[in-house]
């Protein structure tokens, strides 16, 4: 509080200041973020032959619900959580999808845990167009642990993301309203589940959640 300017990361940070007392009026809220432009021109340059292609690959039927996992895979990510999750979405919704975009050390794990399952693919790394592609045909954006700045990328694709309560979330969690752009989840991968099962199932709600993200 010695300091004669604050310039703050997010609303999270102005909030904690403020709480010890220093004073709101030499406050900036910079709302971190990173460049988006060059994720809304690759959204806008995936076309149809490639949405196709991909559709094709994963078996998905245009407009069927698809969920995407996108970023590192390691542990503090809860990938036991959103595979069983997703398992409880797939029952269901059986056109339900599940892609996992990433790489990390916890990899092998989660493959073999989606084993035998025709409905769940681990695509890797993904760049550029064909990133952007799965997130055009996306319908939700699944990261029930930490979340971070991939917040943005779930945004600029106008997808509602799904995570949990979590105490090491990134300070880019507070661009997450819960209900209107996204949801925190309290509670284990049933609740998880059926929160995205009922969005999934109610056009009006999720019209509104996707707009607002």
């Amino acid at each position: 509080t010695r300091v004669d300017w604050w310039f703050a990361y997010t609303n999270l940070t102005k909030r904690t200041l403020v709480e010890r007392g220093f004073p709101e009026d030499r406050i900036t809220c910079l709302n971190n973020a990173i460049d988006n432009d060059a994720f809304f021109a690759e959204l806008g340059s995936v076309s149809d032959a490639m949405l196709d292609a991909i559709s094709s690959q994963l078996g998905l039927v245009r407009g069927s619900p698809l969920g995407i996992f996108c970023g590192s895979i390691y542990p503090d990510k809860r990938l036991d959580l959103l595979a069983e999750a997703a398992e409880r979405i797939h029952a269901a919704i059986p056109a339900f999808r599940l892609v996992v975009i990433g790489d990390g050390p916890s990899r092998p794990e989660l493959e073999a845990r989606l084993a035998g399952r025709d409905w769940a693919r681990c695509v890797g790394v993904a760049h550029g167009p064909r990133k952007a592609a799965y997130f055009k045909l996306a319908k939700v954006v699944l990261n029930p642990g930490v979340v971070g700045l991939h917040v943005l990328e779930a945004f600029c694709a106008g997808l509602p993301l799904f995570t949990t309560t979590n105490d090491k979330h990134g300070p880019e969690i507070e661009y997450l309203e819960h209900g209107k752009n996204g949801f925190v989840i309290s509670g284990g991968a049933e609740d998880y589940a059926d929160a995205v099962t009922s969005l999934l199932c109610d056009r009006a709600s999720y019209a509104a959640v996707a707009t607002a993200a």
